[in-house]
């Protein structure tokens, strides 16, 4: 069971799933006839890869309507991973220490907020001409949470 809904299938396609924490329970019976369950509980996150997945699927699914649009939303997303390499890279080089990593941090939460910003804002231009609701609501929820952490 997948948030208490019996799974007819043994792989669980996460795609269609919301972001945040669910549940998996698994009931067996052995041979003898005695019953045992198990539960975990998990969450489903964003990354950036896993965002840049979301929205080629969303094109393969037709969700996206133009390979440009899909490009470019991959682009942006491209770029804010450089972004954070070469700030890592950077972070490497400089000298240890508090103040350092603060200016660092805060850096970082500026280009997220940019670059967000610029996704965003292209999700909000092609929303409903050549990105579909599913798609949208699918590629917003991934950057609130990429934000978010």
């Amino acid at each position: 069971y997948l948030d208490g809904i019996l799974l007819s299938s043994s792989t669980i396609d996460l795609f269609f799933k919301k972001l945040g924490g669910h549940t998996l329970r698994v009931d067996a019976t052995d041979r003898a006839g005695n019953p045992s369950s198990k539960q975990i509980e998990f969450r489903v996150i964003a990354t950036i890869e896993s965002t840049i997945s979301d929205i080629e699927r969303a094109f393969t699914l037709g969700w996206i309507s133009k390979r440009s649009v899909k490009e470019k939303l991959v682009r942006l997303l491209e770029h804010a991973t450089r972004i954070e390499r070469r700030i890592d890279v950077i972070e490497d080089r400089l000298p240890d220490g508090k103040k350092v990593e603060r200016k660092i941090e805060k850096l970082e939460k500026k280009l997220d907020k940019v670059l967000s910003q610029r996704f965003t804002e292209e999700l909000e231009e092609q929303r409903g001409k050549n990105i579909n609701e599913q798609a949208y609501q699918i590629l917003k929820e991934d950057v609130n949470l990429l934000l978010a952490n």
